[in-house]
């Protein structure tokens, strides 16, 4: 059967490129243009055409769809009169039947006419694409059991066993495109009763030289795990390195991307800042960081991919108190280590990222160390790493935005529902271990080492549940702990 279908792909590839007037015709109608758009994704698949070539001629079939559907709004249906002469059989004249067809009148819409759509959220957009708006939020709503050791209660003074609920995120904002060259986004967290900023920012495109341009509140570019966001991620927490990540500072940050977005490149100036987005005194904390990304290998729109990178942050520090202290991978956990405060001044973080895409299999893997300038506590460096696994048991992969290189949201090929065609949405398992080692120099705050095995049910693009066992053990003391949790997430 391939055979068949490669040569009509390729006579209809011919067609395409030798005359652009098939085109036209042959997206006359919404599913002709779906037709044409399928032939183009055989051709990339039997990989007779580039992925370059296959998205230049999906914009011309759009934009030939467009100006076709443009142009039947604006037609108009002439008047039409049709004579008949018959014979009147009483008088043996002619007689005549005049049939008319009314003026209907199709007006284009006016460019600032406003539609609605859904796409993963409710959107609006201008007829001439202008303006976009779109209303984005999530709940995370948790639930966990965490079974302590003796030696851990003895070393922490925590309870044996605990267990209860929390939102762990309740998200809403609004995010959208001003004059095509412009964005925004406006996020705030309502999670345990306060308000919190979280993106925050004003963009520009198409910066000549430059490309993106982002001014405000959001994450300095640092770490895989870290950029891929909350809702994506494979595990409920993020690992035990993420507690060395800068997260979201206040600041601005240059995003160029080269070899159609196979290689990105991030660097931005931060204002170290409070949850408000405010930071301002004496201190002069300020952060410089850059990543740099590749895609050494990517094919099958992200099925199989090869993804390198490096982070890098330098951070501008004097004789501050520094404290570092983290939590196992359940955020209602008690934190099992901790440094103690420390004065410290500058520090630099490096961080070499990898991850690889198999089809339904990935592996990910980061590293990150610390470089304290702190001579009172012989200088110490930190560091800590995970690596890990997953798997889609239902044949989905993780989908990967090129544009940012992170990983996106994952789509089941049936969602989840209770109609004669519906399916069971997506499964994806996963396994992965972590430490952190917080004993340098004179400073000793503990080593740990978290094993956690995942189970995620994808109902639908926008909702998942999720299972995380747990396995957290101090590698420094007899302390462990076993932590059973789950999460019902909606994102929209």
């Amino acid at each position: 059967m391939r055979p068949r279908t490669g040569s009509f792909a390729l006579v209809t590839l011919a067609l395409v490129l030798t005359h652009p007037a098939l085109v036209r015709r042959a997206v006359a109608g919404d599913a002709q243009q779906a037709v044409m758009q399928e032939i183009l994704d055989v051709l990339r698949q039997n990989q007779q055409i580039t992925d370059e070539q296959h998205r230049d001629l999906s914009r011309k079939v759009r934009q030939a769809g467009e100006a076709d559907r443009a142009a039947a709004q604006a037609r108009t249906v002439e008047k039409v009169e049709r004579v008949e002469a018959v014979q009147d059989i009483q008088t043996g004249g002619p007689v005549e039947r005049v049939e008319k067809v009314e003026v209907v009148e199709e007006k284009k819409p006016a460019p600032d006419t406003l539609r609605a759509y859904w796409k993963d959220g409710p959107r609006f957009e201008t007829a001439d694409k202008s303006f976009r708006l779109g209303l984005i939020g999530r709940i995370q709503n948790d639930w966990a059991i965490i079974d302590s050791s003796r030696a851990l209660r003895d070393e922490l003074g925590i309870d044996a066993f605990q267990s209860g609920t929390e939102f762990r995120r309740a998200r809403i904002g609004i995010e959208g495109d001003v004059y095509g060259d412009f964005a925004f986004k406006f996020e705030v967290d309502f999670a345990g009763g306060e308000v919190a900023f979280k993106d925050m920012y004003l963009a520009a495109r198409n910066v000549p030289y430059i490309q993106n341009v982002r001014v405000g509140h959001f994450k300095e570019p640092f770490s895989l795990e870290q950029l891929t966001s909350s809702v994506n991620i494979t595990f409920m927490e993020r690992s035990l390195a993420d507690v060395f990540t800068p997260e979201r500072n206040t600041g601005i940050a240059i995003h160029p991307t080269y070899f159609d977005e196979r290689l990105t490149w991030s660097v931005g100036a931060f204002r170290e800042t409070d949850d408000s987005g405010t930071g301002f005194g004496d201190k002069q904390n300020y952060d410089i960081a850059t990543r740099l990304t590749g895609l050494p290998w990517y094919a099958d729109d992200g099925a199989q991919l090869v993804h390198l990178g490096f982070s890098y942050v330098h951070s501008f520090r004097n004789g501050v108190e520094t404290e570092i202290r983290q939590r196992p991978e359940s955020h209602l956990a008690e934190r099992f280590v901790d440094t103690g405060p420390f004065l410290a001044n500058d520090n630099d973080r490096i961080n070499p990222e990898l991850a690889v895409v198999y089809g339904p299999a990935s592996l990910q893997a980061e590293y990150m160390r610390v470089f304290v300038d702190a001579p009172e506590v012989d200088d110490p460096a930190f560091d800590g790493w995970y690596a890990y696994l997953s798997y889609f048991l239902t044949g989905e992969h993780r989908a990967y935005k090129t544009s940012a290189a992170a990983f996106d949201r994952v789509r089941p090929k049936r969602n989840f529902g209770f109609g004669p065609d519906a399916g069971w949405g997506a499964f994806e398992v996963g396994a992965r271990y972590s430490k952190i080692e917080l004993d340098s120099g004179d400073v000793q705050g503990g080593n740990l080492g978290d094993t956690t095995l995942g189970l995620n049910w994808y109902l639908n693009p926008n909702m998942r549940i999720m299972a995380n066992y747990v396995y957290s053990a101090r590698t420094d003391t007899a302390g462990s702990a076993n932590i059973y949790q789950s999460r019902f997430q909606i994102v929209w």
